[in-house]
């Protein structure tokens, strides 16, 4: 724990400030990767889930 204090001391920024950035960047990215597979996903016909789990029941 104490070389882990140590280290991130002697990044020149305090340990909350340098976690916000990583993770936002995380965020970000993740958002941008996501919205690339949404428009790459076909659309279904039937948006409701229950429609979809049972539409093999149709006659």
């Amino acid at each position: 724990m104490d070389a882990c204090v140590k280290l991130i001391a002697g990044n020149g920024g305090t340990f909350p400030d340098l976690l916000e950035q990583k993770t936002q960047t995380q965020i970000h990215l993740a958002i941008q990767q996501m919205k690339v597979q949404i428009k790459g996903l076909p659309r279904s016909k039937s948006h409701h889930p229950a429609e979809q789990m049972y539409s093999h029941r149709r006659i």
